[in-house]
């Protein structure tokens, strides 16, 4: 018998810009403040773009809370 737990709407908490060609298990880069919408980690991603020393790969990436406070 196969139990099928109904799929939960994402709790999003935020989001950062990272570098996506540092992203894995090493320690990696990524903006120093979390924004709350979209559209302010768009703009961070176009400022650190523009000021960056280095290329990067630059990419926003969206936090999701995967607990949901729930036990």
């Amino acid at each position: 018998m196969t139990t099928t737990v109904p799929e939960q709407p994402e709790q999003v908490v935020g989001y950062v810009v990272v570098d996506a060609d540092q992203v894995g298990d090493r320690s990696g880069w990524m903006t120093p403040r979390m924004r709350a919408t979209l559209e302010q980690a768009d703009d961070d991603r176009v400022f650190w773009e523009n000021a960056a020393r280095r290329p990067m790969r630059l990419r926003v990436a969206k936090l999701v809370l995967l607990d949901g406070g729930q036990s």
